[in-house]
């Protein structure tokens, strides 16, 4: 199995049980079957040389089904699709983000070099384009 990184762990099950399966630099070698993956946990430098790494889970009919051809696969978890959720509490507004892999998988951690990700950026603009606001966007 392809894949683009430098690690990859998936967790995958199957009839007759639980799997480990762990590759590095690009490859992973994998049983040929049919399989409900149920995590990833996949690292990939970028551009700086920051190590980004991700962790997501599915579990009973949320789990993607993961087949694996004797010929191989390539395993394509992108793009990622964000959700920002917000409430409002009288004047103010408290917003959180739903980040899920392509496949469905929920994110369960986000890092870099072992630390949080820069916070992401928010920006509010108005019907016709003007921003309105870019108020910080802080974890937790």
């Amino acid at each position: 199995m392809k894949f683009q990184g430098e690690r990859l762990t998936l967790n995958v099950e199957d009839k007759s049980g639980h799997w480990r399966l762990e590759g590095q630099n690009g490859e992973l070698i994998a049983p040929v079957g049919d399989f409900l993956l149920i995590g990833l946990e996949i690292s990939r430098k970028d551009k700086q040389g920051r190590i980004w790494r991700l962790m997501a889970n599915a579990f009973g009919p949320a789990a993607p089904k993961l087949t694996i051809p004797e010929t191989g696969a390539v395993l394509n978890f992108e793009p990622l699709q964000v959700s920002l959720v917000y409430d409002r509490k009288g004047d103010e507004f408290e917003f959180s983000l739903d980040i899920k892999t392509a496949n469905g998988m929920r994110l369960s951690g986000l890092m870099v070099d072992y630390r949080l990700p820069p916070e992401p950026r928010l920006r509010l603009t108005a019907l016709g384009g003007k921003v309105v606001a870019e108020p910080q966007f802080h974890y937790g």
